[in-house]
């Protein structure tokens, strides 16, 4: 059985030490350390080739010393992060379990770049403080071990199906979710593509990651599907929206019917309910969509989405309402253009827009085969990829909706696990 792929995130200059008795003692616990120092002469731009090796790891450990790190120059052009910061929103991307570490110093002289970086780091993550290389040795491997036993690794979790290749959508998802919206207790998410291309799919990865993020605790889930009439106007639209998630909020809870669906209301209800998370996804499918109700249709949901985010602004012990516009689209339909322009280009989704959910393809899975340990060697890959895939590409295309890869994924995780040991 394979080794953990470990990589070792830092600055260099200020923890050169730690990095090279981490490195040393990972190796002799039976792990497979990726860092820097490893690193042969390659053609790439360094912050790709960082990237690339995070996304191919299975753990990832960000170390924190006195420096916030030097940032990196592509075509003249110094970038915003430093290479840290990169491998950390390439883990976080990829779903890699992260591990933080933070040097025991007097913080006070911190460049306002690191202390972000920290601060980001404590919002999302455990982090663990360490005196000297022997201490910080010492609390990476308890928790490392505390995920992988002695670094046996175990059968595959069902929900890594979830977790392919979607960097996009999951880059934008996380610089809203854990940066530009942190502290927001509501955010709204446009999210659109093919009906076959799986919403749904995307959205639970994120209720896993939040799950975990939660100690454990389940996010409370309502879907429903949004639909216009003739006599319809955007107030009784906005009602029937609330009127739905009261129906579905009194079956998740168990409770009676609110008298009325607000911020404030709901937050009540999860904080009765010991959760932190509420998931609230509103359906619109392109088949529903007349030319005449496409303006009611955008009015709406403005209009919802306004009236909602006003009735409670303060934050709430870290609980969060997301709500989810899904707009799918079918084959062959007429109203795809319209919905583009209706929502996707419009200013109001501007800043709350994540990139469209296409199709995937077996680069895809390669790396999602790669990058979760599932098989590393290039010829089974593309023996598991001509298995599992081949049959879903029609007209000479060599991509595929998701819907069918999903299949396909947990196939191959249940034989991986029915071979574990």
């Amino acid at each position: 059985m394979q080794a953990y792929k470990v990589y070792i995130s830092s600055t260099q200059q200020d923890l050169v030490q730690e990095r090279l008795v981490l490195k040393e003692t990972l190796e002799q616990a039976g792990y497979d350390p990726r860092c820097m120092e490893k690193y042969p002469a390659f053609a790439d731009r360094p912050r790709v080739k960082c990237e690339q090796d995070v996304a191919a790891s299975n753990l990832y450990v960000c170390i924190i010393g006195s420096r916030y790190g030097s940032q990196p120059v592509e075509n003249g052009i110094q970038l915003e992060k430093s290479f840290t910061e990169y491998e950390y929103d390439s883990a976080m991307a990829k779903r890699i379990p992260v591990f933080a570490f933070i040097k025991r110093l007097d913080r006070s002289n911190d460049s306002p770049e690191l202390q972000n970086f920290t601060k980001r780091l404590m919002s999302s993550h455990g982090i663990k403080e360490f005196g000297d290389p022997d201490e910080l040795v010492a609390q990476v491997l308890i928790a490392l071990t505390s995920v992988t036993g002695q670094a046996v690794k175990k059968g595959l979790v069902p929900d890594l199906k979830y977790y392919c290749n979607r960097q996009q959508q999951a880059f934008r998802f996380e610089s809203l979710y854990f940066g530009e919206k942190l502290n927001r207790p509501i955010l709204f998410f446009l999210l659109t593509g093919h009906e076959l291309n799986y919403h749904v799919s995307f959205i639970n990865r994120y209720k896993c990651e939040l799950k975990a993020r939660s100690d454990q605790t389940e996010p409370v889930d309502i879907n429903f599907n949004m639909r216009i009439s003739a006599p319809d106007t955007d107030l009784r639209i906005v009602q029937t929206i609330k009127e739905e998630i009261n129906t579905r909020v009194s079956k998740q809870f168990g409770i009676g019917r609110l008298p009325d669906v607000t911020a404030a209301a709901l937050f009540d209800l999860l904080s009765k309910a010991r959760r932190q998370i509420l998931f609230i996804c509103i359906n619109i499918q392109s088949s529903y969509l007349r030319a005449s109700y496409a303006e009611l249709y955008k009015a709406s949901v403005e209009k919802f989405f306004a009236d909602f985010d006003t009735t409670d602004s303060n934050v709430r012990d870290g609980k969060k309402i997301l709500i989810f516009l899904n707009l799918k689209y079918l084959d062959n339909t007429q109203n795809e253009d319209m919905l583009r322009i209706m929502f996707e280009e419009d200013p109001f989704f501007d800043d709350k827009k994540l990139p469209r959910l296409e199709k995937i393809n077996d680069d895809d899975m390669y790396e999602w085969l790669e990058s979760n340990g599932i098989e590393d060697n290039p010829r089974v890959i593309r023996q598991l990829l001509t298995t599992h895939f081949a049959t879903y590409k029609t007209d000479g295309a060599d991509d595929y909706f998701m819907a069918d890869a999903e299949i396909e994924m947990e196939k191959i995780i249940e034989n991986y696990n029915s071979k574990t040991t």
